[in-house]
């Protein structure tokens, strides 16, 4: 889990009506945070990263890119995430020991 302070910079604000601004966990922070051993939290933690890559598949900046495939949780996306991003794909999969 991250640290507050670095969770507090990477927060998100939202103004809500008659609430005000609210700072929320990061969508990566907010995974890391839903790592947890409850059954519950797992298929929330696949549909947050799936959602996140509908909403930004046009123009990811690469963070977005490696959040995608460390956090993916289902093989057709895995797939589709490795023919987008071929490069980045083999980066990771060399990092993590997956390939040569």
């Amino acid at each position: 889990m991250p640290s507050i302070c670095h969770a507090w910079k990477r927060r998100a604000e939202v103004d809500l009506p008659e609430v005000g601004v609210v700072a929320l966990l990061s969508l990566p922070d907010l995974v890391q945070a839903k790592k947890t051993q409850r059954d519950k939290d797992w298929p929330m933690i696949r549909r947050l990263v799936e959602v996140h890559y509908l909403q930004n598949r046009a123009g990811p900046n690469p963070r977005q890119v490696r959040f995608w495939l460390t956090e993916c949780r289902t093989a057709p996306l895995l797939i589709e995430l490795a023919k987008v991003f071929p490069d980045e794909f083999r980066k990771l999969a060399k990092k993590i020991g997956l390939s040569s």
